[in-house]
């Protein structure tokens, strides 16, 4: 009896754990935690920051977290928080890592928060029509991945911002670029993000032939689907970083200007690969998501008007 007792009680405290909380802080902001977006209690979850009621849709901004792709909580510290004070909601997400499931996992599951969050818009008090993404490292790349993926036909997962800090955006070339003293080894976690839980199994590694293994790697390469539809970015790199080589976001700046997007680089001097740490690059993020999510809507267009240098739009991107 206290055994079957014991275990009913361990039961209910688990799915009170899961379930999801709202506190309110002292600032006024609701707090929800633990909130799902999708059907895994353990990685599709996401907690959201809600400033105080001002009477009309706040614009959201997603964090990402890093961890190459096989680590990380939505808990750790990130930067997003504090832009509650400027009127946004914030959200910071979990997704799978590749310690379950190999790419394109990862990505759907930002896709799928961004997709929950926009459809509890009004609940929320959210304007669906800014949306922002930013993350770090792996999270750079999923950010990165998010903006040059949200196709105009599918208007769920379509995002108006983002800030890539420090992402992998050209995985062909990133083992290659990699200094050979880096603390950690990228090709293992190109390997698990493409692979998943067999990234260990060397045997199925070697099975795959040189075109087979650049072809998994550009998919997954924000570089090979730039088309000039994306949003405003912000990519900030430390020209000091020996994770991720800066020359990753050079190239896909270049690309980005190339389509004709509207982009803003900063190369931060000697600095490594924890951005988070720079309270500058925090603070031209904040402006970067103030510059293009609360700037005032455009003006309707008349009669007859067009919107000059407005990229074409229609199918599915594809890679470059």
């Amino acid at each position: 009896m206290f055994r079957r007792l014991r275990t009913v009680l361990l039961i209910v405290l688990g799915l009170l754990l899961q379930a999801p909380r709202c506190v309110r802080s002292d600032d006024g902001a609701q707090i929800h935690k633990d909130v799902a977006y999708g059907e895994d209690p353990k990685f599709q979850t996401l907690d959201l920051k809600l400033p105080a009621a001002t009477g009309k849709p706040a614009p959201l901004v997603i964090w990402i977290h890093g961890g190459g792709w096989r680590s990380g909580d939505k808990r750790s510290p990130h930067p997003v928080s504090k832009l509650t004070d400027q009127g946004f909601a914030v959200a910071s997400i979990n997704y799978r890592l590749t310690t379950v499931a190999a790419y394109p996992a990862q990505l759907d599951d930002c896709q799928a928060a961004v997709r929950f969050l926009r459809g509890k818009a009004e609940e929320y008090g959210i304007d669906a029509d800014r949306i922002g993404i930013w993350g770090g490292s792996a999270g750079g790349h999923l950010a990165a991945m998010l903006g040059v993926t949200s196709d105009d036909d599918e208007n769920s997962v379509r995002v108006q911002a983002v800030c890539d800090w420090c992402g992998p955006t050209d995985l062909v070339r990133a083992v290659g670029e990699a200094p050979k003293d880096s603390p950690i080894e990228i090709g293992e976690l190109l390997w698990g993000l493409v692979l998943g839980p067999n990234a260990d199994n060397k045997r199925l590694r070697q099975s795959l032939n040189v075109e087979q293994r650049v072809r998994l790697l550009e998919a997954a390469s924000p570089i090979r689907f730039v088309s000039g539809r994306e949003p405003p970015f912000l990519v900030v790199h430390g020209d000091a970083d020996t994770t991720v080589p800066i020359a990753q976001s050079r190239r896909f700046v270049a690309a980005l200007r190339d389509a004709g997007v509207d982009v803003t680089f900063r190369e931060v001097p000697d600095a490594g690969h924890r951005l988070l740490e720079n309270r500058q690059c925090v603070a031209e993020a904040e402006d970067f998501f103030v510059r293009i999510l609360q700037a005032a809507p455009p003006e309707p267009l008349k009669d007859g008007q067009t919107v000059r240098g407005t990229p074409a739009t229609g199918g599915k991107r594809r890679a470059r």
